[in-house]
């Protein structure tokens, strides 16, 4: 699994946003699969994300992807932009179309 921290422009405008990009590879599905689940522990991350944000700011992408080979290349050239139109390439849900979270 990659992670990627980026700093965006609200889509309110009202200042930025963190993203984390979580990019899990054909290994880390299988695991899920199995009922076997990964932590991302953020404070590991103190060195590459501001955490001294609220929750409230912070957007988590999840995307799958088979071959890092392009997002390599993204990253090589310093394209976080391009690399997320990548990972959205396939996009049929926009953001904020989820149903709000409900108690189970």
């Amino acid at each position: 699994m990659l992670v990627i921290p980026v700093q965006r422009t609200r889509r309110d405008g009202r200042g930025r946003s963190l993203v984390l990009l979580m990019i899990l590879e054909r290994d880390n599905v299988e695991r899920l699969s199995a009922a076997d689940p990964f932590d991302l522990q953020l404070a590991d991350w103190g060195a590459h994300v501001p955490l001294d944000r609220t929750l409230a700011e912070l957007d988590i992408v999840i995307a799958y992807e088979a071959d890092l080979a392009p997002l390599v290349e993204f990253q090589r050239r310093q394209d976080l932009d391009g690399l997320i139109r990548y990972l959205e390439r396939g996009r049929r849900i926009l953001p904020g179309d989820c149903l709000p979270p409900k108690p189970l």
